[in-house]
């Protein structure tokens, strides 16, 4: 009882030097701490998973964008994809259309109108033969800047006003998916997997190919069906930049 009293004239009385009120003060910045630390995972986590399911690739967001590009840039983006497309062959490495360039093929032989770059999709295990020097060398060639981004896992090549990109894809796990690589992919492994991964066979070779202004490129197996796993939520429209409604592909 008289250790009770003792507590509670602490409590009342403000007696900081009584070892009970260190000890409930302490007691109470841990709750206080443990608490915080929990709301602000839970806000953190629930903000991560929010920014990564959603898709943030351009071809879904050019919402801005003109309905058609100069043919100046036209030209030099039919330019570019052509000689990309020699130089991998010369290499021996086999590339296909992803994402929005593989809709240009499909729909109109070659980049959509509105389109300001292309998208080819390449395997890890025949990229890897060469050293990133290598690679830009066989691009200088062409008077292609080349340059490897570590950061999203692929290949981006320029000239002019043009560029495109050399997605690099690899079954990890040897389950049969095919994913992205880069930095990128692990940092955002959610939205990775959920916008990024599909079915190896779908890639599988042979594939047949279609115009693509210039050049035939090989297209994946099911034409569209790969799109199911890019664009899971409008795999079946071409998406158009804002005022393009009705302009027809």
């Amino acid at each position: 009882m008289l250790q009770s009293l003792r507590f509670c004239s602490a409590r009342c009385t403000g007696d900081r030097n009584s070892p009970n009120w260190r000890n409930t003060r302490t007691s109470e910045r841990t709750v206080i701490c443990k608490r915080t630390t929990i709301f602000t995972i839970i806000v953190v986590g629930f903000i991560y998973y929010e920014i990564n399911v959603h898709n943030f690739s351009w071809y879904t967001n050019n919402s801005g964008g003109p309905c058609k590009i100069s043919k100046k840039d036209m030209m030099d983006l039919l330019s570019l994809s052509q000689d990309t497309s020699i130089v991998l062959n010369r290499l021996k490495i086999n590339h296909f259309l992803v994402y929005g360039s593989l809709w240009g093929g499909l729909r109109n032989n070659g980049p959509l109108p509105w389109d300001t770059d292309f998208d080819f999709g390449i395997f890890y295990n025949e990229i890897i033969k060469y050293s990133e020097q290598e690679v830009k060398d066989k691009f200088k060639a062409f008077d292609i800047n080349c340059y490897y981004s570590y950061r999203f896992g692929f290949y981006r090549v320029t000239r002019g006003s043009a560029r495109g990109d050399l997605m690099i894809f690899r079954d990890y796990y040897n389950n049969g998916w095919m994913h992205r690589i880069g930095v990128e992919a692990y940092l955002a492994f959610v939205n990775y997997r959920k916008f990024h991964v599909f079915p190896a066979h779908l890639v599988k070779l042979p594939l047949d190919s279609s115009p693509f202004g210039r050049v035939n490129v090989s297209i994946p197996h099911g034409g569209v069906e790969i799109q199911r796993y890019f664009y899971p939520h409008d795999w079946w429209k071409i998406s158009k930049p804002g005022g393009c409604i009705n302009h027809f592909v």
